[in-house]
This record gives C-alpha cells, structure tokens and sequence, in this order.
C-alpha cells in the first residue's frame, strides 16, 4: 500500500441518503463526519477497505453508494474559510481527515453499484481505483 499521505485525491463515500441532504456549499460532511469533528476521507489504496468495513452488506446503507473526490489541491486553495487537511491513526495506518466547512461539494467521481454487496469480501476483484480512475471489474 501506497503511503496515503502522498496521495493527490483523497475518496469520501456517501449513501444515497446522504448525497441528498448534501448542501451545495458550506459542507461539513456526513452526520458521522459532524459528530467527529472532521469528514473521513480515504486514499485510493484505502477506498477498498473502507468500502467492505462501513458500507458492507451488514452496514444496512443499501446497494448504491457515491463516490466524491477531494484533491489536494482544492483543499489548499480553499480561502474563505481555513480548512485543514490532516491525516491520523485509525486501523493500523494513518487516513486523511478534513477539518473545518468545504466551500464547495467533493467532486462526484462514480456511482457505486454494489448489488447487495456480495463480492463485498474481496473488493480488489471488482474495484479498481487510482488516483486517477475508478473502474468497476
């Protein structure tokens, strides 16, 4: 795994529930986001696994989910109101964290189908993601 602090686009999972109640400015993040006090993102290497441990078929988040991008460098240019980009400890790794309002809504990168999520368990296999793309298998 590539380490995550040197990735370029960092990943946010939404629901489709939570894509509706998604404000077009001033974003905060998820309910789970404003409870922690900053929105979780995760790096490409990581996308897989966040996938199978939060929004698996247990999860109960349906068979559709969304994928938003944040690139660094909206986060850096971003003046209105200081945001930071801060990547700490959880699972045995380090996962970036956005602390403070988006000016603006992620990027909508793909739609995710996960059809009950039943290749859940070994989403490598279905999933490809980069820096750059996201591809379903």
């Amino acid at each position: 795994m590539r380490d995550p602090t040197t990735s370029t686009v960092l990943y946010k999972i939404l629901t489709p529930q939570e894509k509706l109640d998604m404000p077009d400015t001033n974003w905060a993040g998820t309910a789970l986001d404003t409870k922690d006090g900053f929105i979780h993102l995760s790096s490409a290497d990581q996308l897989p696994g966040t996938l199978e441990r939060f929004f698996g078929s247990s999860s109960g988040c349906g068979d559709v989910l969304y994928i938003y991008t944040f690139t660094r460098s909206s986060v850096d240019r971003q003046r209105s109101t200081p945001i930071k980009l801060q990547f700490d400890p959880a699972a045995g790794t380090v996962f970036g964290h956005i602390y403070g309002v988006s000016d603006s809504r992620p990027v909508l990168q793909g739609i995710f189908f996960c059809f009950s999520c039943v290749l859940i368990h070994s989403p490598s296999d279905w999933l490809r993601i980069d820096d750059r793309t996201l591809t379903l298998r």
